[in-house]
């Protein structure tokens, strides 16, 4: 390795680092020390003009200041990164509930106008894999493709390593194929691609939010069941999931809680058998699928 690559190791370990600790605050809801991490992340990869990790920074930054009811900041840092062009959904949503908020429509309509024009101009995420064979292992209509053991396939997105790797080894010991992804940007992939039969996924993840591959996954038609995973459950990222029909476990995660969910998400499956269509008649939900109160 020369010194010129341990110095970029250097500081993308460092902003890296400095994004793991903010979204860990605002996994638990201390958005001002999360928002002050975030700005040192932001300021490290502006300072080396790596724009992915400024517009993914960016997008969580403006989440904190807009929960600490600085609105305005948090609008001008949303309306850059729209201004910069993204593919990041979550920015266009959190602009257009601003928006909506406020009675603005005419505003509402222009972050839906800028939205359809970047779904046009962005096309279906490709793999570096893909890249080089020229073809994909499936495609993004969401038809599964079956694995190699014939048992369901869960998807385990996290970007904490001992999260990922707990879980991917429970669930392969429970009998379950498990295939891993650190950010959002690797669990889409696997999404489009691969087409799991259920999606265990962080909401707070680098390059994209687990509320931007949800909102990917159901604008390409694609209805797999996914539990989102936090700290809080009253957090907006996390109610956006319910409403887009995820379910939710709480961490630190219960492991009954985790097998109960799997089990009602994937009724009637054991493994090396296929998957059955959910059964309402056969299966009742896991009493952590939903925060309390939560009747739907």
């Amino acid at each position: 390795m020369t010194p010129q690559d341990q110095k970029d190791d250097t500081w993308k370990d460092r902003a890296a680092e400095l994004l793991r600790l903010g979204l860990e605050e605002l996994d638990n809801e201390r958005y001002e020390s999360a928002a002050q991490m975030l700005l040192d992340s932001l300021t490290v990869y502006e300072a080396h003009r790596d724009e992915e990790g400024s517009l993914s920074v960016a997008t969580y930054l403006g989440f904190a200041l807009y929960e600490q009811g600085q609105h305005e900041r948090a609008v001008s840092v949303w309306e850059e990164i729209l201004r910069r062009g993204t593919s990041l959904p979550t920015v266009y949503a959190l602009l257009a509930k601003h928006y909506k908020r406020l009675g603005q429509e005419e505003e509402v309509q222009r972050i839906f106008e800028a939205l359809r024009k970047a779904e046009e101009q962005q096309p279906v995420p490709v793999s570096l894999e893909e890249q080089s064979t020229g073809h994909a292992e499936g495609d993004a209509s969401g038809t599964p493709v079956p694995s190699a053991s014939g048992s369901p396939r869960i998807l385990v997105a996290d970007d904490e390593e001992n999260i990922r790797e707990l879980m991917g080894r429970l669930l392969t010991d429970w009998g379950y194929e498990v295939e891993l992804a650190c950010d959002g940007e690797d669990a889409l992939l696997a999404i489009l691609h691969h087409h799991p039969d259920l999606v265990l996924m962080d909401i707070y993840m680098p390059k994209r939010t687990g509320l931007d591959v949800l909102l990917k996954m159901r604008a390409e038609g694609i209805d797999t069941p996914v539990i989102v995973i936090s700290g809080y459950a009253n957090a907006s990222f996390v109610q956006d999931g319910l409403a887009l029909g995820a379910e939710f476990l709480p961490k630190p995660i219960d492991l009954d809680d985790l097998e109960s969910a799997v089990k009602y998400l994937l009724p009637g499956v054991q493994p090396g058998t296929s998957v059955e269509s959910p059964s309402p008649e056969t299966a009742s939900p896991p009493p952590s699928s939903r925060p309390p109160g939560d009747t739907r």
